[in-house]
């Protein structure tokens, strides 16, 4: 499931603290990259000194081509070098007369550390010279290089040249623990006994991609310190739960052990590497009554290393939590580096390449083997038929030597690899297996055809889907899916009981009504279980304990708001309490009416401190709350419509949502004229979150709007568009400390409960019928049937006839997506693509400039995307846009599919151009390579697109092949 996603700990209904973290399709880096000043810099020493380190993850150097790009005003680079690391490099970057402006000034270094696939030795030449400058030719000499252990004796060539080839040193390897790949481990931990333990181990790389893979001491301080912020008075929350909190320094690994048994496919008597998990061992466990916990473990089967965190609750000692991550590494002797790419086109040729790193202690002769047991894949220059194919290298301690295989996918999904390396002998063998994914040529659409059904009695209605599949769409690629939702209510993620009270002075009359919405509530969605047997009898206690307030009166009474606030609490209520004495209701709607003034309009009689609305709002309201009473509603007719017509002239002159959400839900009571207005006005300044499926009002009281723009909507019987309103309002949560706070809570609750009573699926008695080509399915619905149902179309159904009978609610979507020439598209985007022309050739450089293509002039699209589909063999690095334009800023940005496609989201466009520039770089070498695309589009409008291809570098198999993998055509 990928998206954003948020943990929240609640203690009795109250927030804690929560943490949000990302689930993304990605690819780890498989080496890690620091870069540091080899001295303070100072203005005196006109240059920046810098020290780069580059290392696999379990601990070994890792070589390639470091460029170094310094800008020292914002996007202006002043100058770029590049330079050969192993492990360890350095670099110097001169100045110009550079001037500080103030005592320090900071400036940017931008490194890009592009990996060796071949980690050739370090070539190198003498050249010996006579005095006069010539060559000196045939001069023998002792050679010496201290710094790698290097002695040889050389003569000189007729250039006075020796040429030198040196092997570099091994880097220092810096981690205590080791244990192999896919191999059991033993923990061994000790504390307080029936003390809890939290475990958890995941890759060191994912701290480097993203930094909110883990809770750490510091985020707990962080959350520790927020609730020792209270008023006197007041309990600390963690205190009164008797949670304290230390750092678990002594917890470390007091012994481990690693054990020959382990899991895996054997390949010709060996154990296939398969689990490349980013993090395991999600456990949690008790400490024994001797004061000691054992675990044994399998750790994955990735070389790399892993960072394991710990926390322990304890009832007397309180919370621990690991201060820092212990680290430990899987490695062995001998090992299989691969780097594949995410995905590949079909009949692309790829380089498929691998790193063989020995810590033996001699030169071996290494057999490599790449299997094609499925003939999902071609062995370029061989025999179709072949179903694996090896090579022979000999491979030096201690140095990464590279080995490629030439191949071409032949079939759309997954592509799998399996190689095996082995010495002869049996000295050492390793074996991974890992897919790649291949993809088609065409661009996948997608669409969405949804259809809700409200239906209060016993009826029938049916609904006609023509899935709007291309008909130019790929052969067998067409899938369809329908998707039937019983259950369309969400309920708020309050504990309902904290918010009733059993209140008593009337100063508190407000808190008091809190008690009839939640009691409401829970009956309208069914939630028995939440009411006990003497609710009803409490709820006659708070009803006349409130009108008697009225009439001594209480605080409130004298203001507008607040008396007809507490007048429809008490009307709402009384569906649940019998009250005889029903004319005192109607003295207060009669105070009411007085209020009104000749315009029209209602004004407060004293002022609010909590919250101050405006003359139209309070209108509205007071208009609203007559209206859902029937006897008002015909006793104070020339009051609502004196009332009405002020509204009426005031709407075009409305520019408050809160003020607009409340005229327009008055407007839809009455039945005004101008509701349609008022009701299309509202939907235009709403605000859409999360990913299109929330809908709210950004207002000074962003509850209170949205609640009365969700009740217009039921009004409305607009239902299916109120969903993602009822969404946002259930994830609010309530406000009891304050007047203002109560009231926003009592109308939310209203609200929920007006949408509950028309979508609860505890109405639900219903059959559908769905019919397609010849055949026919029924799916019987009741109260109890609120599991999500799913189900596969055949792919060439054009026409599917949803009938459904029945009394109650429910959401039918019927999915499906297609691939699809990218040709085919009517534009309403302007796109343009340019390359630019860069000094590196393994680096792309794309600049897009994209705009809407207005209908209506000055209109903007929604939420538009621009997504950036890279050539196979390219990715990008974690910052990889630049350049952008300034007036409509980036919104965010998504790395997807490892680093091969780049989404840039913008609010919305206009007929404005918006441009960036992308950076990506060739990690593969690719031959037959097909289009890549860029597209944009309106989020919420697919339809409106534009689309356009490009092609970089595009060569054929001779160009990339070795000499073993050519095929025959190369050689002539």
């Amino acid at each position: 499931m990928l998206g954003v996603w948020n943990i929240l700990v609640q203690v009795e209904g109250e927030k804690l603290v929560s943490k949000t973290f990302e689930v993304k399709e990605y690819v780890l880096s498989t080496f890690d990259v620091q870069v540091m000043p080899s001295v303070i810099p100072l203005e005196e020493h006109q240059a920046l000194n810098l020290t780069i380190e580059a290392y696999y993850h379990f601990g070994k150097p890792a070589q390639g081509v470091a460029k170094v790009e310094l800008y020292l005003d914002e996007d202006m680079i002043d100058q770029k070098k590049e330079l050969t690391v192993y492990g360890k490099g350095q670099v110097e970057l001169r100045f110009d007369n550079f001037t500080l402006e103030a005592d320090q000034q900071d400036v940017r270094v931008k490194v890009t550390f592009i990996e060796d696939y071949t980690r050739l030795p370090f070539k190198c030449a003498f050249q010996f010279t006579h005095h006069d400058g010539t060559p000196a030719k045939g001069i023998t000499g002792k050679v010496e290089v201290s710094e790698v252990g290097f002695e040889t004796t050389a003569t000189s060539d007729n250039d006075g040249l020796i040429y030198l080839e040196l092997q570099p040193r091994e880097g220092t390897e810096y981690l205590g623990i080791h244990i192999k790949p896919g191999r059991q481990i033993e923990l061994s931990m000790s504390g307080r006994p029936g003390a809890y333990v939290g475990l958890a181990a995941y890759d060191k790389a994912l701290v480097l991609f993203n930094q909110n893979h883990d809770l750490f001491w510091e985020d707990f301080l962080k959350a520790f310190d927020g609730f020792h912020v209270h008023n006197e008075g007041e309990f600390d929350q963690l205190h009164t739960m008797g949670l304290f909190a230390r750092t678990l320094d002594d917890f470390v690994f007091q012994n481990y052990n690693h054990k020959t048994e382990r899991n895996g496919q054997q390949m010709e008597q060996m154990v296939v590497r398969k689990q490349f998990v980013e993090s395991w061992l999600w456990k949690n466990a008790t400490i024994g009554s001797s004061g000691s916990l054992k675990l044994t473990e399998v750790v994955p089967d990735t070389t790399t290393s892993w960072y394991l965190t710990a926390f322990s609750i304890d009832p007397v000692v309180g919370l621990g939590i690991i201060k820092k991550p212990i680290e430990f590494t899987t490695v062995q002797p001998f090992v299989i580096m691969e780097s594949l790419p995410y995905s590949i086109k079909r009949g692309e040729a790829i380089e498929i390449q691998f790193i063989l790193i020995s810590s033996l202690q001699e030169e071996h002769t290494v057999d490599v083997t790449l299997y094609n047991e499925y003939n999902e894949m071609e062995f370029i220059g061989r025999s179709i038929a072949n179903v694996s194919y090896t090579k022979s290298v000999s491979v030096l301690p201690k140095v990464g030597k590279p080995i490629s295989f030439l191949v071409k996918a032949k079939k759309l999904g997954e592509m799998m690899v399996r190689v095996k390396a082995s010495i002869a002998n049996g000295i050492a063998a390793d074996a991974l297996e890992k897919v790649i994914r291949v993809t088609p040529e065409s661009l996948v659409q997608s669409g969405v055809e949804s259809f809700g059904f409200f239906m209060n009695t016993y009826q029938n209605r049916t609904f006609i889907v023509n899935p709007n599949i291309d008909k130019k769409a790929d052969i067998g690629s067409v899938e369809i899916k329908l998707r039937f939702n019983p259950n369309l209510l969400i309920t708020v993620k309050d504990n309902l009981n904290d918010i009733r009270t059993d209140w008593s002075r009337c100063n508190e009359g407000i808190r008091g009504t809190l008690n009839f919405v939640v009691h409401d509530y829970l009956n309208t969605i069914g939630s028995s279980d939440q009411i006990s047997s003497d609710d009803s009898a409490k709820i006659i206690i708070h009803f006349v304990r409130l009108q008697k307030c009225f009439i001594s009166k209480a605080p409130w009474r004298n203001k507008v708001f607040d008396t007809a606030f507490v007048v429809n609490a008490l009307h709402n209520a009384m569906k649940y309490v019998y009250w005889n004495d029903k004319h005192k209701l109607e003295k207060f709607f009669a105070w009411l009416a007085s209020q009104q003034h000749h315009s029209g309009s209602f004004k407060e009689t004293e002022s609010d401190l909590h919250y101050k609305r405006s003359e139209v709002a309070l209108t509205s309201y007071v208009l609203a709350v007559m209206l859902e009473n029937e006897s008002a509603k015909v006793e104070h007719a020339v009051v609502i419509e004196k009332g009405m017509s002020f509204l009426s002239d005031q709407l075009e002159f409305i520019t408050s949502a809160n003020d607009l959400a409340i005229v327009t839900y008055a407007m839809m009571s009455y039945g005004h004229r101008l509701r349609d207005a008022a009701f299309e006005k509202l939907i235009d300044m709403s605000t859409i979150t999360n990913n299109g499926t929330e809908r709210y009002w950004n207002t000074l009281n962003s509850v209170e709007a949205t609640s009365f723009a969700l009740l217009s909507h039921v009004l409305a019987n607009k239902l299916l568009e109120a969903l993602p309103i009822m969404r946002w309002l259930v994830n609010q949560r309530s406000e009891l400390d304050s007047v203002s706070g109560q009231q926003n809570t009592y109308l939310r609750l209203k609200a929920l409960s007006s949408i509950a009573k028309k979508i609860s699926p505890s109405r639900n008695d219903l059959v559908a019928k769905l019919k397609y080509k010849q055949s026919t399915k029924l799916l019987r619905l009741n109260s109890y049937s609120n599991m999500i149902l799913i189900m596969t179309i055949p792919q060439d159904v054009r026409k599917i006839e949803i009938t459904v009978m029945g009394i109650g609610a429910g959401l039918f979507q019927v999915f499906y997506r297609y691939n699809l020439n990218l040709m085919n598209f009517e534009h309403r985007f302007q796109l343009d693509l340019q390359k630019q022309i860069t000094n590196f050739d393994q680096e792309l450089k794309l600049n897009v400039c994209a705009n809407y293509i207005p209908t209506v002039s000055e209109s903007r699209s929604n939420m538009a995307l621009i997504e950036v589909t890279l050539p196979s063999g390219y990715v990008v690095d974690h910052n990889p846009i630049s350049e952008q334009t300034t007036l409509n800023p980036i919104d965010h940005i998504e790395i997807r599919y490892g680093g091969t496609t780049v989404v840039v989201y913008y609010k919305n466009m206009s007929n404005v151009r918006n441009c960036f520039t992308v950076s990506a770089y060739r990690r593969f070498k690719v031959a037959l390579k097909r289009p890549a695309y860029v597209v944009v589009y309106d989020y919420y409008d697919t339809n409106l697109n534009a689309i356009k291809v490009y092609e970089v570098d595009k060569q054929n198999v001779c160009e990339i092949c070795e000499e073993e993998d050519c095929p025959a055509e190369c050689q002539k």
